[in-house]
């Protein structure tokens, strides 16, 4: 079993909406989607694809990017 380091960032992302999805409103998931894509593109921008890149890379410095 895959454990959390060996997940990408993006798979990390949708495991969380899945959550999300289950727990929440279709409103309060679709507003985390469109705020979670809006980060994705962020990471891009940085050279951080996160379909390609481990969540173990991801800091506190792309929340820091995100809230520019």
């Amino acid at each position: 079993m895959a454990t959390i380091n060996d997940l990408t960032i993006a798979q990390a992302i949708n495991q969380y909406l899945d959550v999300i999805g289950l727990a929440r409103s279709g409103h309060t998931t679709r507003s985390y989607r469109n705020a979670l894509n809006a980060f994705l593109i962020t990471l891009e921008k940085r050279s951080l694809p996160a379909d390609q890149r481990p969540l173990k890379d991801l800091n506190e410095d792309a929340v820091s990017w995100f809230a520019q």
